[in-house]
């Protein structure tokens, strides 16, 4: 009775918020239809906008270069060999006119970039007579040029001085190369766009490049002519006697040049396209409202079981008994739950058993060097001091190196983990000071190629950079360097060669230690820098170790804020990379040569650091 309660409530929370969703998504489904009429017309309105800018902008700089051309004509007009050549430059920079030229105020072109037209009298044309009206520029209308029979207009320009006209700079623009000013495509083929000239003649339209050629003009109802009046049209639907679609658009007029530029969009493709939408989104929102109500009704039927099973995993937990799993499946917060509770007690047991294999390596890492030291001490007890030959004195002085190294590794171990301890308690701190990283870890690797040559292996020092100030505690990146090394040389057989290398960068440097050895499985890449975590967990593996050393390198990186990685593959070496940030420093705040550390203490850090590493 009380699940189906439960049920019932969430049958009514769900009608209660779906209904309304319901509703106010077929309005708004609805509703963008209408804005998508809105925003088609608002993009033909900035598509006529930026083109209508574009041509202006053409036209505009052939004024200015033909403003340019006849004050530097009109300075000298009678050296028409120079003039002439002159055109020629200018028409080469402009691709998309055939000709410009100096026409006198009698209407005859006395010099041009082409010279078979020179002495030709074009006084009667309109936009000469506009000139000589007295308009300072002008652009005609759409012409079939004579000579060869394409589509052209012609933009000119009047060249006065001091108020008096001495004479017009006309260009000749062919209207198939608009296509370099103007763009070629818009979108999809329901769009058009285009240039009408002041009669009303198309003299570009998107993906016809010879429609000036044709002549064709706009119908007398169209758009087009109250444009040329002025007036922007907008029009949401109209019907073209020539072809019997509706369309959409925008006829946009060209500032003071009585030219339109249009943008359209077929209305019939565009409504028929946004009513095939119309209908998927109405029959997508019912099915998903559907499938919803139903993937509801069997959510709710299954919140009780699994809420029960979390309920009764709990209170076995809690009485002592890790071995229960809940086991939930699916991807809601039950399932999550399920599987963070599950996962939480496979946590548990797994900490418990890295915990006790932890003690046990432990345990051999004490006992181990612990044996070796009673041994020599009873060896050494039973001789008689008297009379010492120096066989003997030999004997004893290697029975006191054995315990003297076998006492660096439990100092190491006690170390490691006092370190380990003061970090989780956040007591570590850096102590902060200036150093030239470079020579220090140069420094470094040099003090250790004793014992690096005591196993036959070869160590190799190398940077891109002689010096490099770093803001660092020099005590920990020792610490980490040496780790670095320890671990290349354990793992490194006779032969074997070890890299230790520095790049530099703007924001960091990267210290890399490479080796020759025996590599990581890909499968324990990632488990090393984890606490306790050793690849080789036996208690007869071929090299001593806690599994912390690379933890607490990993730490100390990180208390540096930088970060460090391993590449490796099986047999093939391995190599490890520390990215340290580079901070603002004050060179001068703390001089190099105060973090350098003792010889002395230098070497007795490697001797601890590298006690687990045994010479032949």
């Amino acid at each position: 009775m009380k699940n189906t309660s439960i049920k019932m409530k969430l049958y009514i929370i769900i009608a209660v918020v779906m209904i309304p969703l319901l509703i106010v998504q077929l309005f708004s489904i609805f509703d963008n239809f209408q804005h998508g009429i809105e925003m088609e017309l608002r993009s033909d309105q900035d598509f006529a906008e930026v083109l209508a800018e574009l041509f202006q902008n053409y036209i505009r700089q052939i004024w200015a270069v033909e403003w340019a051309s006849g004050l530097t004509i009109s300075e000298n007009p009678k050296d028409k060999a120079f003039n002439r050549k002159y055109l020629r430059e200018v028409k080469a920079v402009l691709p998309t006119i055939q000709a410009i030229g100096w026409v006198s105020t009698d209407g005859i072109i006395e010099i041009c970039s082409d010279k078979t037209i020179e002495g030709l009298n074009i006084k009667d044309r309109q936009y000469i007579q506009r000139i000589l009206n007295g308009e300072e520029r002008v652009i005609s209308e759409l012409i079939i040029d004579r000579k060869l029979s394409v589509p052209t207009f012609v933009i000119a320009r009047a060249i006065r001085k001091e108020n008096k006209l001495v004479g017009i700079i006309a260009a000749t623009v062919i209207t198939e190369k608009l296509n370099q000013v103007l763009p070629e495509n818009r979108i999809s083929d329901r769009h058009a766009f285009g240039l009408i000239d002041c009669n009303g003649t198309f003299v570009y339209k998107q993906g016809i490049y010879d429609v000036a050629s044709r002549m064709i003009k706009a119908s007398e109802e169209s758009p087009s002519y109250k444009a040329l009046k002025g007036e922007r049209q907008i029009i949401r639907k109209h019907r073209t006697s020539a072809c019997g679609h509706n369309y959409m658009g925008v006829y946009q007029p060209i500032g003071a040049i009585n030219w339109v530029v249009f943008a359209t969009t077929n209305y019939d493709e565009f409504v028929s396209a946004a009513m095939a939408n119309l209908r998927r989104d109405i029959v997508l929102l019912l099915a998903l409202t559907v499938a919803s109500l139903y993937l509801a009704i069997q959510i709710s039927s299954q919140i009780i079981n699994p809420a029960r099973r979390l309920e009764e995993a709990a209170n076995i937990i809690s009485a002592g008994d890790f071995t229960i799993r809940t086991h939930i499946e699916g991807n809601d917060e039950l399932a999550a739950a399920g599987k963070a509770f599950d996962h939480m007690v496979t946590s548990i047991e797994e900490y418990d058993r890295l915990k006790t294999q932890f003690f046990a390596n432990l345990s051999h890492e004490f006992k181990t060097p612990l044996n070796i030291i009673l041994t020599s001490l009873q060896l050494v007890d039973s001789m008689h001091l008297n009379g010492i030959n120096c066989s003997i004195y030999n004997k004893l002085k290697n029975y006191f190196r054995m315990m003297q190294q076998n006492c660096y590794r439990l100092l190491r171990l006690m170390n490691n983990l006092i370190d380990l301890t003061r970090m989780d308690a956040g007591f570590m701190k850096n102590h902060l000071t200036v150093v030239n990283i470079v020579a220090f870890i140069e420094d470094i690797t040099q003090s250790v190629v004793r014992y690096a040559e005591a196993k036959g292996i070869c160590i190799i020092f190398d940077t891109d950079v002689e010096e490099k100030v770093l803001l660092c505690d020099p005590d920990k990146i020792e610490r980490i360097i040496l780790n670095l090394l320890s671990n290349a040389m354990k793992f490194t057989g006779q032969g074997g060669t070890i890299w230790v290398s520095i790049q530099d960068g703007p924001e960091s440097i990267t210290i890399s230690v490479k080796d020759t050895g025996i590599g990581i499985p890909k499968d324990k890449a990632g488990l090393i820098f984890e606490r306790f975590r050793q690849v080789d967990t036996s208690l007869h593996r071929a090299n001593e170790g806690s599994g912390i050393g690379l933890s607490l390198v990993k730490g100390l990186v990180e208390a540096h804020h930088g970060t460090i990685e391993v590449k490796s593959e099986p047999d093939k070496g391995a190599e490890f990379i520390v990215i340290l940030p580079v901070l603002d420093v004050d060179a001068e705040a703390v001089p190099i040569s105060e973090v350098r550390s003792d010889n002395m203490d230098r070497v007795q850090k490697i001797d601890v650091e590298f006690s687990d590493i045994y010479s032949d």
